[in-house]
């Protein structure tokens, strides 16, 4: 749960504090008790991971951008959806994990010129 502290509403605490419900988050005591703060890490990177009662944990979900697949969050590659829509226009789209970027071939920008 998030920290209470100054709050009125409960949320998902710290990864290094752990919370028995909609009570004050408090400071882990073990790995044992928050795997979140184990290492190596119980989830995937840009995952927040949340420490339950009963010495568990929950991956919470992938940042925009990246899908689940088995466990981890990988990179999803927007050109491979959307790239047909963009041959006809010459638009060369370049995947990377911030989205997408999109450059005019040197034909369309041209054309776009004229």
């Amino acid at each position: 749960m998030e920290s209470t502290h100054g709050k009125e509403s409960c949320g998902y605490c710290h990864e290094n504090e752990i919370s028995g419900g909609c009570e004050m988050c408090r400071p882990c005591t073990s790995v044992t008790e928050c795997p979140c703060i184990g290492s190596p890490r119980p989830c995937s990177t840009g995952v927040q991971c949340v420490n339950l009662p009963s010495n568990s944990h929950k991956c919470l979900s992938c940042p925009p951008g990246f899908q689940d697949s088995g466990g981890s969050c990988v990179d999803i590659d927007e050109c491979e959806e959307f790239t047909p829509c963009y041959q006809p226009l010459g638009i060369v789209c370049t995947n990377d994990v911030l989205g997408v970027d999109l450059v005019l071939t040197a034909t369309l920008a041209t054309l776009l010129k004229e």
